[in-house]
């Protein structure tokens, strides 16, 4: 399937419109995120839980070592995938000094199963499965 972006500037991000369960997230696609990373804050308000002792990872950030949470959801959509029970990694996006409008980060774990194929210069996105 073929989506399009629009990179206006130079500093622009992919934004993948996502579908968790019954509600909408907004995910920067990161070709150089090995997992896909939510903000705590998101994952709370769509009615999750959870336990900061148990599943704790510590991640490699741009700000840093962080810790973060391990999190199963039960329906995760982008781009024409669905994925069932897909481990994603939750922390306080805030508490790490990001300030974003996006609800996370989509990793190239999404991928594992496809043909991603970027054209930056068409602005233009294709995934195969």
């Amino acid at each position: 399937m073929k989506y399009d972006f629009s990179l206006k500037k130079e500093d622009d991000l992919i934004i993948v419109n996502a579908q968790i369960g019954q509600d909408a997230a907004q995910m920067v696609l990161d070709t150089a995120a090995n997992q896909t990373v939510m903000d705590l804050n998101t994952v709370l308000i769509m009615g999750y839980n959870i336990d900061k002792d148990a599943n704790s990872v510590h991640l490699e950030t741009a700000n840093g070592l962080i810790t973060a949470q391990k999190l199963y959801l039960n329906s995760f959509t982008a781009l024409g995938i669905t994925l069932k029970n897909y481990e994603v990694l939750v922390y306080d996006f805030l508490l790490a000094g990001i300030t974003s409008p996006y609800d996370g980060l989509l990793g190239l774990d999404f991928f594992k199963k496809t043909v991603l194929t970027l054209d930056f210069k068409g602005q233009k996105l294709w995934v195969d499965v």
